[in-house]
């Protein structure tokens, strides 16, 4: 949103993208190697099996197309989820609404980026067939990329365009509505 009001410079946010997708990525190779790996967790079967299998089916076997494009939905509904969680002002309706979304992402098997750091990393240290060049290249890249489309795009834009854009249009026609349609809260 903040960039596009144009509010801050695009090296600012190329910046933080940078700092959170390589925090992700060390957090997950800590807890993948720390708290996965070395106690043995997934040693046992059928979690090692598993784990190895459900990247092999995820990543592996699939098109670069294919998870780019499954990421696309997976980064609007994680994205969507998060708009919906601020709307919301009790605690049942924004556990509904945070939880809804990943739910659906996770049961339509949709690549997230941050499951897949973590998973990708946890199942090469379980022996998966995939190398690290595989790993940057054929998973974490369209996925970053799909989500990054799924949650600017479909969530971002809109909600510019909603909240922004509409917003500066009835300031210069001097309209107090959308449509007829109030979009304030009410709380004036």
């Amino acid at each position: 949103m903040t960039a596009l009001e144009r509010k801050g410079k695009p090296i600012q946010y190329l910046r933080a993208t940078i700092a959170s997708w390589v925090g992700n990525l060390l957090g997950a190779l800590i807890f993948a190697g720390c708290f996965t790996y070395l106690t043995d967790v997934l040693a046992e079967e059928p979690f090692k099996s598993g784990t190895i299998q459900l990247v092999t089916k995820e990543i592996v076997d699939q098109k670069w197309h294919v998870i780019f494009l499954r990421a696309i939905p997976c980064g609007w509904l994680v994205t969507f989820s998060m708009l919906l969680g601020t709307q919301n002002h009790d605690g049942i309706s924004k556990a509904l609404a945070l939880h809804l979304p990943f739910f659906v992402a996770t049961a339509a098997s949709m690549p997230h980026l941050v499951k897949f750091m973590y998973l990708g990393l946890t199942a090469m240290m379980l022996g998966a067939p995939m190398s690290v060049g595989m790993f940057f290249g054929k998973c974490l890249l369209p996925i970053t990329l799909g989500n990054t489309i799924g949650g600017a795009v479909f969530t971002g834009a809109y909600s510019w365009w909603v909240h922004v854009y509409c917003a500066d249009e009835k300031a210069g026609k001097g309209v107090g509505g959308f449509g007829g349609i109030r979009l304030e809260n009410g709380d004036d």
